[in-house]
This record gives C-alpha cells, sequence and structure tokens, in this order.
C-alpha cells in the first residue's frame, strides 16, 4: 500500500471529480497494511471527498495460524480491523471457537461475524460508521493490541504531513 499510495490518491481523486459514487470498497493485498490506506485517505484533497467508513478484515479460520507464522501483518490486519468476517469456519475442528477467541484478544472491540461463503451482505460491510468499542461500553483511549506500541513526539515547529505520513507508514 505504502508503495502505490500515490496511484491510489491520483485515482480518487479522478473519482471524486468523476462524482457519483455512493460508497467505495478499497481491498489491499493479503500482506498489505489497511491502515496505510486509511491515512492516505486523510490527506489534503482526498478527505473532502473520502472518508473512512470502516477497515474489514477477512480471517481465514482454516489457514490464520499458518499465515500468522509467514507474516506479522496477519495480526496487524485483525488488530486494526472494525469488522472482522471469519470464514471457513466449518473447516475447522472447533467450528472456529479457537480462531474466533485469538480475533478476540488481537482485537476485542471489533465488529466479529462468521462469514457466509460467498454471500456477505452489503450491509455488513457499508454503514458501519467507524465503531470504537460494542455498544454501550465507552471506548479505553489507553487499551491497544499486542501489536501496538505507544510514544511521543513533541515539537512546536510546524510539520509536513505528507512527510509524517511518509515516516509513520515507513515504521
Amino acid at each position: 500500500c505504502c508503495t502505490l499510495n500515490a496511484d491510489l490518491a491520483a485515482t480518487l481523486a479522478r473519482l471524486a471529480a468523476r462524482g457519483g459514487l455512493d460508497h467505495l470498497v478499497i481491498e489491499t493485498t493479503g500482506v498489505g497494511d489497511p491502515l496505510a490506506v486509511a491515512w492516505m485517505l486523510e490527506r489534503d484533497g482526498l478527505r473532502e471527498h473520502w472518508r473512512v467508513d470502516a477497515i474489514v478484515t477477512v480471517v481465514d479460520a482454516s489457514a490464520v495460524e499458518r499465515l500468522r507464522g509467514d507474516a506479522a501483518e496477519v495480526d496487524l490486519q485483525i488488530a486494526r480491523a472494525d469488522v472482522a468476517l471469519v470464514s471457513k469456519l466449518d473447516l475447522t475442528p472447533d467450528a472456529g471457537a479457537t480462531v474466533m477467541g485469538l480475533v478476540r484478544t488481537l482485537n476485542p472491540h471489533a465488529r466479529m461475524l462468521p462469514s457466509p461463503r460467498g454471500a456477505t451482505p452489503w450491509e455488513v460491510l457499508l454503514g458501519v460508521g467507524r465503531p470504537l468499542a460494542p455498544a454501550g461500553i465507552p471506548p479505553d483511549p489507553h487499551v491497544h493490541g499486542t501489536a501496538w506500541e505507544t510514544w511521543a513526539f513533541r515539537t512546536t515547529a510546524p510539520l509536513d504531513e505528507g512527510a509524517l505520513e511518509d515516516f509513520l507508514c515507513a515504521l
């Protein structure tokens, strides 16, 4: 995602100029970091036309343990999701209970749903509104998944938004 941000930004600018879209779904690669795309949509010229409604991650219950060993991005995608669609539950020995527990451990606030084979309703993906916590539970800004590290940087100098985004993507 980071290397394709300029192409994606140009495409989004063209789509905004063309108009006529109610929703846009952007799919990152299997090892992509969806947060890079979400941050890119906050740039000047894009934030006026687009907003991130939700980060949706599909978790393959039959392969997630193997994939976690191959790529750290698997945990990042789960931890950063607003909605986790868990697929292939029927292919697991415990009907997905272990995988559902893993997802909940990595991301206690995501809306977690079993993904019906080839029939995920659009209303699950659109209009989510980026919930931060289950209904009735206020979000705790100090609770992070195991993949998060917190640090602070203070300066009185002005920061270039694009350079800051590029720096954060490089991290």
